[in-house]
């Protein structure tokens, strides 16, 4: 999810707001893995607010290695089918904010997950505008 980096950033630089005028004089870089780490608990946050209470989400975590295992397809629909058998939503997330390969976002990655799972159903939540078939090109 592209806004994740953007949740964590914001934490960062309100954290940084409230520094010592000499923890100021230090350079302060923020990458997109530390504020994508530091912005993913408001981001469970966020879908914990958005499902109601008797509603359980499981955040799921996954590197383009995970998709190389040859054994990851039948652990990946175990692991997705025992969550729906305790009636949890999971809820996917790449782990490399630099992956280039396989999958490049979250986007990619719900596309790839879709066809791995057979899904029935893809619902993406993106801030990518529009809704395509294929290609906007």
């Amino acid at each position: 999810m592209a806004f994740i980096p953007d949740i964590g950033s914001s934490s960062l630089a309100s954290q940084r707001a409230s520094c010592s005028s000499a923890d100021l004089q230090k350079p302060a870089k923020l990458d997109g893995k530390a504020c994508a780490a530091v912005g993913q608990p408001d981001l469970m946050a966020l879908f914990k607010s958005v499902f109601s209470e008797d509603v359980t989400q499981a955040q799921c975590l996954v590197t383009e290695s995970d998709f190389r295992g040859k054994d990851f397809q039948r652990q990946l629909k175990e692991t997705v089918d025992h969550l729906l058998s305790l009636k949890t939503i999971p809820i996917f997330n790449e782990n490399d904010a630099d992956s280039s390969g396989i999958f490049w976002d979250n986007d990619s990655l719900a596309a790839i997950l879709a066809k791995e799972l057979k899904a029935d159903l893809l619902i993406l939540m993106s801030d990518v505008e529009g809704l395509y078939s294929g290609p906007p090109k």
